[in-house]
């Protein structure tokens, strides 16, 4: 017998050595995955995955801490129109605009604060950097 020990239930689940790997996989992922809160789960060469609330990892929601997805939006937005001095020199109340105008972004105006904006701007020019060499 094999013994599977399930720490949010305290159950354990019996199953014989003759039961194939994949029928013990549906066990416990029948049993046990949709009780735990992460949303990919592991085993060789199987992969079970949650429904997710979206399609693409492009519609991933963007919060005002993704500082690196923002800036990556906005380089891809402008481009090369702004330099390395141009992003240091944009006032603040442009750039917030531009954020709340990027797809998928959630974040909201009262949420945002002079840091994020200065780590977005910093991000930015990194994302520059990293295009322009």
């Amino acid at each position: 017998m094999i013994n599977i020990l399930c720490r949010n239930s305290n159950k354990i689940l019996y199953l014989s050595y003759f039961q194939t790997f994949t029928n013990i996989w549906n066990e416990v992922k029948h049993r046990f995955l949709h009780r735990l809160p992460s949303t990919v789960y592991r085993l060789p060469s199987i992969i079970y995955r949650k429904k997710m609330p979206f399609k693409n990892f492009d519609d991933l929601p963007i919060q005002w801490a993704d500082h690196e997805d923002i800036a990556m939006a906005l380089y891809e937005r402008f481009g090369d129109d702004f330099d390395e001095s141009k992003i240091y020199r944009i006032r603040f109340t442009e750039l917030l605009q531009w954020i709340l105008d990027i797809p998928h972004f959630e974040g909201k105006r009262e949420d945002s604060n002079e840091g994020h904006l200065e780590q977005i701007q910093a991000k930015w020019v990194y994302e520059w950097r990293a295009n322009n060499k």
